[in-house]
């Protein structure tokens, strides 16, 4: 009989199978970024820090709430 796990094992246990579960998100984040240009973006400012406002004025998006 197998000894009883701990609430810490079963936390890290749940834990892990929620990174399974979503593990898909971190390659369709990258796969948008890249379509998106935002490396390019970021990079056109020349290390300049830049905010997410002029992140998303750089993208060509027909959203209306993204200022142009």
């Amino acid at each position: 009989m197998e000894p009883e796990k701990t609430s810490e094992e079963l936390v890290r246990g749940q834990a892990e199978i929620g990174q399974h579960m979503f593990s898909f998100a971190d390659s369709i984040v990258l796969k948008c970024a890249v379509e998106l240009r935002i490396a390019d973006t970021i990079h056109s400012y020349d290390g300049a820090p830049i905010t997410l406002s002029q992140i998303a004025s750089c993208i060509d998006s027909p959203s209306p709430d993204i200022p142009t």
